[in-house]
């Protein structure tokens, strides 16, 4: 899929007054890449979708490593809580979760070309880099 069409897309879901949307997770291949994370994080078309994080793969993605990273991924942002046992923030979730993928599948980050990306006092940043 093109990425403007993604861009509007989400562009089209931030816009509606109900939305909460603050990352996308990509399970697809190659469209994980730094230059989508610049495009959909970066300059006015962030700072207008609201995104704060995106993820994903910038290499062709075996389905079954694949799903491996994100299964980690995921239960890693859904069970992130701090001492108290409070549910910790989405920034936070998304911290977590990179650095847990990082840790314990360092091997098929690097394989797939996983990583997640921030955006951040007005930059953006891979987490896995």
């Amino acid at each position: 899929m093109p990425l403007n069409i993604i861009l509007q897309s989400v562009q089209d879901v931030a816009s509606t007054p109900q939305s909460t949307l603050s990352g996308i997770y990509f399970g697809a291949c190659a469209i994980g890449r730094e230059r989508t994370a610049h495009k959909l994080l970066g300059g006015e078309h962030g700072e207008q979708a609201g995104l704060k994080w995106i993820a994903g793969y910038s290499k062709d993605a075996d389905w079954t490593t694949s799903s491996a990273v994100d299964f980690v991924f995921w239960d890693s942002y859904l069970r992130a809580v701090d001492p108290d046992l409070e549910a910790l923030s989405d920034h936070k979730a998304v911290f977590k979760a990179a650095e847990t993928v990082g840790r314990l599948m360092s091997g098929a980050v690097d394989l797939l070309g996983f990583n997640v990306y921030v955006r951040e006092r007005g930059a953006v940043r891979g987490l896995l880099a």
